[in-house]
């Protein structure tokens, strides 16, 4: 995990002011709205995954090579990206990244730039899986394949 100061100021923990003005007009829920039961089947998850995500730009100041990769798990494979510095040596420091999306979303080509910007910053390969998702895996499904999926990297020479 890397903890460092926002890009939007110098103050540790500062949040994207686009996030916090969409989190301002959102109204508050009630204590009966936060724990109700959420019926799943009512929910269109592809329309939800197609609308995450968001532009943004490319801040690695250095050449970083991105390449996919396919990661043997069991009896599949799993899809990667891998970015390291092109100018350097392969270092032996890796970062395994987990996209954000809640276990329900996202994938890693969504949040490339910034897995280059780790790879650069962090002097590190990073290698973003492309994991299942929920509900299609549901818990705790998802966690054990991403544990296999950790454990087959550690056996991965020259990615």
């Amino acid at each position: 995990m890397i903890i460092r100061n926002s890009a939007y100021g110098e103050e540790w923990g500062l949040l994207d002011p686009k996030v916090l003005e969409r989190t301002k007009n959102k109204p508050l829920l009630s204590d009966e709205e936060a724990i109700a039961p959420i019926d799943l089947s009512s929910i269109d998850f592809q329309n939800a995954r197609d609308r995450m995500g968001s532009p943004n730009k490319d801040l690695a100041s250095s050449s970083i090579i991105n390449k996919s990769i396919l990661i043997k798990c069991e009896n599949r494979y799993i899809p990667a990206i891998v970015c390291r510095s092109a100018s350097k040596i392969p270092t032996r420091n890796a970062c395994l990244y987990l996209h954000g999306g809640g276990f329900i979303g996202g994938n890693s080509s969504t949040l490339l730039n910034q897995c280059r910007l780790i790879a650069e910053k962090a002097d590190c390969t990073v290698i973003s899986l492309d994991y299942r998702l929920a509900p299609e895996t549901p818990f705790p499904g998802l966690c054990m394949i991403l544990m296999k999926q950790c454990n087959g990297l550690l056996i991965i020479k020259n990615i």
